[in-house]
């Protein structure tokens, strides 16, 4: 679908804001009203009357709210939006705090006068504090280390106030018992404050751990109003230079750090494709730096930091085709005492070991230390994870957030089983933020902006409606064709679009996703025929034909295989000459052949009772498992950015294809042995329990998901690696790993594939489900609307017929005034912009398919 005039000048303007040499990335950063209150507090070393930052006092000034408080925009992140429309009748224990702050700081320059102002926030404090500190009190008495932090913070910050001259408890509220407590308890922390401040004097005197210090800007503005340092002045002026907005929760002067996030940033919203060629520039940017400080030694005084970055720059290094090494951030995994240290305060590293294990993701064979780090970051996420629900459970104080959801989604569900249109469809839900986790209960968003998940949200939703409109065509394609109606075997139309259409989110190609689909759905059909229905005398027939290319002589089923097939070849091969001036008939054509064949060797094997060595298996059925057929189309009808002579349209032979068709077939294997084994099948579990009759069945599982562990990471080295297989494209390759993973997403744990049910709710927030966001936010674009619209004013039918090998004759019969999930209903009436009751119910029926 060609894109609208507006959305094509909203990425524009997008790519003015984020990539131009001009480009304000601070811009990106929320604003900490807290930061913000403790730097406006600086006094100008030329007239301590003024503040030597008005602009931020300013900040403050301009963004108190109606009734009175500061939100800190940072802490958004632990709210959900859908619980959170409203901040004004809304607020959190740190917009709390943040308010004080921002009083403490309006009266500390209460002679330019403020007073309105100050008793405005005075009064909503005075108003909804009672609450907040039973719950702190509550925590406190509960032994919570937290709650007990927290309790002493809202004592300092109450103190300092008092010490400005603010009333913050009210004079007729002194007797109030939760406020005597408050107070009691401040007496009872006196000595404890005292050992805080002579830590806090010593690490701002002494400069320890300086990097980390230079990243918070209020304990930095606090270092230089007590020492009157000139790199704590240096540092907020810098501040000032880059952060005009107001104070971010963290400053991080490196200026790469932001870009890295950036990309990372676009990339989880399904973004990247609109940006591209900038992205590409920040990579090959980043890369050369990468090289130039290879050599040199990791800097330790801020580890958490410099892990982070190092490990977030691997990553999409690699994953962009660089060649780069994991050592860069692994130095401490052989190191005890960096190990210990790390286990103790896992609270403080909780980002950067989730940023390893999503790097150890993507570890080639020889990268030993990568895998050690991954196992070991998984250690801490698990600590930090069993943390955060602890505290949950006891704590009134605490809240599930979206950095502890993320844990949680990426320890579940392996990356490359994961579906990249429904990974952004998470991160935009989960309001498209950005953070680092510095300590607990610390959450710093980096990234946050509306127009950034405006852009995303639409360009989701435009993606589902081309899917819908594609999908349409292709059932209506499969009913034409006669594969709807074949009465066998498995029609999985719905499922394989799924799995095409989001595997890997690359920019739109209609034509190769449709194509592509087809084959699926077509050899899904075809390979039931050959499992189920054909006798040997029919198939040998059709596989015979077949190699002649010669079908006139074919009835009934096999007539019609042959006809869809001939079609799909032809169809290919045009659309491909077409584009590319390519003739790929004959490469179609020779790879169908072989796939009869190693399915015509199955059947035999099958009906002989004939168990095959494991060599003799593997090499036909790497063949069987017809991989090649939905990535072949991807390929041919992708443009890729490279002229390619003749010989190399045709990759058959290639190391990164041959090791795809084996990692696909194991994976069937390992999910399907046990109906094979009763239907008397081959298949590579059975053969190694036939070679060796004393193994238990778990211990060859094992054996072979080790074996399929190795063979993926080589497969990754061939995907990512820019000097393998030197001939084929990139985009080409991106395909080879689209292919991975929607085997992956098939047979992770089960197999989904052949599953009736499994599937359904994937398939629905991919493609029919409107986003669940902000509401500021969650309205499409007008011609989103228009074309929604058209797509549902036809409803599909509402009976589907619902089949397997193994149930081939079931019929479900579905009432279209019904509704299969009450959360669809739900959903329906609270979204302007859904379908048509009809239209959208019965397009979730259809996934039944």
């Amino acid at each position: 679908m060609e894109q609208s005039l507006w959305f094509e000048e909203a990425i524009e303007r997008m790519k003015e804001k984020l990539f131009s040499p001009s480009a304000d990335l601070y811009a990106f950063v929320p604003v900490s009203a807290y930061e913000t209150a403790w730097v406006a507090m600086v006094p100008d070393p030329d007239d301590p009357t003024h503040p030597m930052f008005p602009e931020y006092l300013t900040w403050i000034l301009r963004n108190q709210n109606d009734l009175g408080f500061w939100f800190d925009q940072q802490h958004g992140i632990n709210i959900d939006y859908h619980e959170h429309i409203n901040y004004k009748h809304q607020w959190s224990n740190d917009d709390l705090l943040a308010t004080l702050a921002c009083l403490i700081a309006l009266k500390t320059w209460d002679s330019i006068g403020f007073s309105h102002k100050i008793n405005k926030g005075l009064k909503f404090l005075q108003g909804c504090m009672e609450k907040e500190l039973i719950n702190m009190r509550n925590s406190n008495d509960d032994g919570d280390e937290a709650g007990h932090a927290l309790l002493h913070r809202w004592f300092l910050m109450a103190k300092l106030a008092k010490a400005k001259g603010l009333k913050v408890f009210p004079t007729e509220q002194s007797n109030n018992g939760v406020f005597y407590d408050f107070q009691l308890n401040g007496i009872k922390l006196e000595k404890e404050e005292a050992d805080e401040r002579v830590l806090m004097r010593e690490i701002a005197f002494k400069n320890r751990s300086s990097a980390l210090l230079c990243r918070s800007p209020s304990v930095t503005a606090c270092a230089y109003m007590i020492t009157g340092n000139q790199t704590y002045k240096t540092y907020l002026e810098h501040l000032l230079a880059d952060c005009q907005h107001g104070v971010p929760p963290i400053y991080l002067e490196d200026k790469d750090v932001i870009k890295l996030c950036v990309v990372d940033h676009l990339e989880r919203l399904g973004c990247a494709e609109h940006f591209s060629e900038e992205i590409s520039n920040v990579m090959d940017h980043l890369h050369r730096k990468w090289i130039a400080e290879e050599s040199k030694v990791p800097q330790k005084d801020d580890d958490a930091f410099q892990i982070y970055k190092d490990s977030l720059a691997f990553r999409l290094l690699r994953m962009h085709g660089y060649q780069v090494s994991p050592r860069r951030f692994c130095w401490f995994i052989d190191d005890e005492k960096n190990l210990s240290y790390m286990k103790d305060n896992y609270a403080f590293f909780l980002s950067p070991m989730l940023s390893i294990y999503k790097a150890s993701h993507i570890a080639f064979p020889e990268d030993y230390e990568l895998d050690k780090a991954g196992a070991f970051s998984r250690q801490i996420l698990q600590m930090g994870i069993l943390s955060m629900k602890s505290e949950n459970e006891s704590n009134t104080l605490a809240r599930s957030t979206k950095f502890e959801q993320e844990i949680e989604h990426e320890l579940g569900l392996k990356w490359l089983a994961r579906m990249d249109h429904l990974e952004h469809r998470l991160y935009i839900e989960r309001g498209g933020i950005y953070h680092f986790w510095i300590g607990k209960n610390a959450p710093c968003c980096i990234l946050r902006n509306d127009d950034l998940l405006q852009l995303a949200t639409n360009n989701f939703m435009m993606r589902q409606l081309v899917y819908r409109k594609e999908l349409n065509e292709l059932h209506r394609w499969s009913k034409h064709t006669g594969l709807f109606t074949m009465g066998f075997g498995r029609e999985k139309t719905t499922y394989c679009y799924f799995a095409i259409a989001s595997a890997i989110c690359l920019p739109l190609n209609t034509e190769s996703r449709k194509e592509a689909a087809k084959c699926a759905t077509f050899f899904t059909v075809a390979d039931d025929f050959f499992d189920e229905k054909g006798s040997l005398h029919d198939l040998s027939i059709l596989t015979d034909s077949l190699q002649r290319w010669e079908g006139k002589a074919l009835t009934s089923h096999s007539k019609i295989i042959f006809t869809v097939l001939n079609d799909l070849v032809h169809d290919i091969s045009v659309k491909s000459f077409k584009q590319h001036g390519h003739n790929v008939k004959k490469i179609l054509q020779d790879a169908w052949k072989d796939i009869f064949i190693s399915w015509l060797k199955e059947v035999e094997w099958s009906k002989n009772s004939h168990y095959p060595s494991i060599d003799e298996y593997i090499e036909n059925a790497k063949t069987s498992v017809a991989v090649e057929m939905i990535l072949l189309p991807k390929c041919y009808l992708t443009k890729p950015k490279v002229s390619l002579q003749e010989s190399s349209w045709n990759f058959r032979s290639a190391i990164i294809t041959k090791s795809l068709e084996v990692l696909c077939r194991l994976l069937n294997d390992l999910e399907s042995y046990e109906r094979e084994a009763k239907a008397g099948e081959p298949n590579i579990v059975l053969l190694h329990l036939m070679q060796n009759p004393k193994a238990k069945i778990d211990d060859v599982v094992a054996i072979i998901k080790n074996t399929l562990k190795m063979k993926e990471k080589e497969f990754l080295q061939l995907v990512m690696s820019k000097d393998s297989e030197s001939d084929m494209p990139t985009e080409w390759k991106m395909m080879h790993l689209s292919c991975l993973k929607i085997f992956q997403m098939f047979y992770n744990s089960e197999n989904s594939f052949d599953s009736p049910t499994a599937l359904l709710d994937n398939i629905n927030k991919a493609i029919y489900e409107p986003l669940l966001v902000k509401k500021t936010i969650s309205q499409p674009a007008d011609f989103i609307i228009k074309e929604l619209k058209k797509i549902n004013t036809k409803a599909p039918y509402t009976k589907v017929k619902l089949s397997r090998a193994s149930n081939k004759h079931t019929l479900l019969s579905i009432d279209s005034n019904k509704w299969l999930y009450p959360r669809a209903k739900k959903q329906f009436h609270k979204l302007s912009f859904a379908c048509s009751f009809r239209a959208y119910n019965t397009a979730i029926n259809k996934c039944l398919l």
